[in-house]
């Protein structure tokens, strides 16, 4: 998995390429709390190119949420292809989480 880092319009985005899995959430959650640590508080992750999540990665994106609520802040998830979506529908993370079709809406509903 690789993550890229970049700032637009005050919100960071962590913009995701591979899996999300048990082998990997650990670097993403890494990723997040340097962030966190930083001040960051707007966040929004970018899955267009994520092909997979499991049970890790789901619960590493709810800690990251958590977090961020915790402390006035927020996240937003875009791109996600459909079986992706899927997933978060069946699992209920849907209601949860903020997802928006494109990376421009998730970061102007921040």
């Amino acid at each position: 998995m690789q993550i890229l880092k970049f700032e637009k319009k005050g919100v960071t985005v962590l913009a995701v390429n591979g899996q999300i899995d048990v082998h990997t959430s650990p670097k993403l959650r890494l990723e997040f709390e340097k962030l966190y640590d930083q001040g960051v508080r707007k966040m929004v992750i970018d899955f267009e190119k994520v092909t997979y999540v499991d049970s890790s990665g789901l619960a590493t994106l709810i800690y990251m949420l958590q977090q961020l609520r915790q402390n006035n802040g927020a996240m937003a998830l875009a791109n996600l292809l459909d079986k992706i979506n899927n997933l978060f529908t069946l699992t209920k993370i849907d209601m949860l989480m903020s997802i928006y079709q494109t990376q421009e809406e998730a970061i102007t509903s921040l």
